[in-house]
């Protein structure tokens, strides 16, 4: 007995391209895709760089570039205005003994910390929006085939149908002519007196 072919081996394929917009492919019998050099880049730009997000979420050690700018800026800001604005006006009046100045030094280093806890919590959401940012930009190319190949397999579908369509249209018509030779046949060997009883 021979083996009855698979379904998806009845399955016509279709082609597919977009002009280099989107990428091109095929499906039914066979499924692929081809993506733009766009988007090739798109995820090898994505895979190089998430690595050393997503270790710097794992493990920070803040030492970007931004970071250092920010906590430079913040720190000589915050000695400015801790000179100026307390130690200053206090030892031109006479107001400072030791134990005030290391008071305020000690509060002064506590709202520093504050500061520096505050930026390492504002650094760490920056990591993270950049990860949630460039995993966003990974699915694009796959959104892009996955909407190509479902608008594709609907092309596969119809054609799949119309060939069912055709095959059975073949299949009726074959039949009836059969039909047809073997009332000729009944009639042509009865002398004619089945197709007169007709």
């Amino acid at each position: 007995m021979g083996k009855k072919p698979s379904g998806k081996n009845n399955l016509p394929t279709v082609n597919y391209d977009t002009g280099g917009l989107y990428g091109a492919g095929s499906s039914g019998r066979t499924n692929s895709f081809t993506p733009t050099d766009f988007q090739k880049n798109l995820v090898n730009s994505v895979e190089n760089a998430v690595p050393q997000y997503l270790q710097q979420l794992v493990n920070p050690r803040y030492d970007s570039e931004v970071f250092k700018a920010q906590a430079s800026a913040r720190n000589q800001l915050a000695n400015k205005s801790f000179e100026n604005n307390l130690i200053t006006p206090l030892t031109q009046r006479g107001l400072t003994r030791g134990s005030s100045v290391n008071q305020m030094s000690s509060e002064f280093a506590n709202n520093l910390a504050g500061l520096e806890k505050q930026a390492m919590s504002e650094e760490d959401a920056r990591v993270s929006s950049i990860v949630n940012q460039l995993m966003s930009l990974y699915q694009i190319p796959y959104n892009m085939m996955s909407g190509l190949q479902g608008q594709n397999q609907n092309l596969v579908s119809m054609a799949a149908q119309q060939n069912a369509a055709t095959a059975n249209n073949k299949s009726q018509f074959y039949n009836k002519l059969l039909d047809t030779a073997i009332d000729g046949g009944k009639a042509w060997a009865t002398g004619g007196a089945s197709l007169a009883a007709k």
